[in-house]
C-alpha cells in the first residue's frame, strides 16, 4: 500500500493552537454536546462513503479549501480520496469542540472539522495520528 505522510498545516495546524489554548469553560452547555454530535455524524457519513468506494460522498464532507487541493493534477477529489486508503476509524474516543473547530478522535482514527456558516461542520483533515512534539500527520489534508 502507497502511503503519502505530511505534517499537518494550516488549519489543522491553527485547530491544534486553539485546542492548546481553549479552557474547559467553552464546552459547557447543551450547544457542545449538539455540536459534537453533529460533527461524529458527519465523520460516520464520511468513513460509511469511503467503505462503500462512494468517494463522490466522501468529498462533498470536506472543507472547500480540502476539496480543492487534495486531488494531484488530471485527478478527481473522488478518486483522490478513495486513494488515500483511509483505516477504519474504530471506536470513538473523545470529541471535542472548540468554537467553530471540532476534534474527534477514535482507536484509529483522529478528524478536525471545521463548523461553515451555510453547510454545517466538514471536514478539514483525516486519518491522522499524533507525532510527539509536532503537529499531527495526516494522510488526508490540504498542504
Amino acid at each position: 500500500m502507497r502511503r503519502r505522510h505530511g505534517r499537518a498545516t494550516g488549519p489543522v495546524a491553527g485547530l491544534m493552537s486553539a485546542v492548546v489554548a481553549a479552557t474547559a469553560a467553552a464546552l459547557t452547555g447543551c450547544g457542545a454536546a449538539a455540536d459534537e454530535d453533529d460533527a461524529a455524524a458527519v465523520v460516520d457519513r464520511f468513513h460509511r462513503a469511503l467503505a462503500e468506494g462512494d468517494g463522490r460522498a466522501a468529498c462533498r464532507l470536506l472543507s472547500p479549501r480540502l476539496e480543492s487541493q487534495l486531488p494531484a493534477a488530471g485527478e478527481s477529489c473522488a478518486e483522490a480520496v478513495l486513494a488515500k486508503q483511509v483505516p477504519e476509524p474504530g471506536r470513538p474516543v473523545e470529541a471535542s469542540v472548540y468554537g467553530t473547530m471540532a476534534q474527534l478522535r477514535y482507536d484509529g482514527d483522529t478528524v478536525f472539522l471545521t463548523e461553515l456558516e451555510r453547510a454545517g461542520w466538514r471536514i478539514v483533515a483525516a486519518a491522522c495520528s499524533e507525532v510527539p512534539g509536532h503537529p499531527y500527520d495526516c494522510r488526508v489534508s490540504a498542504g
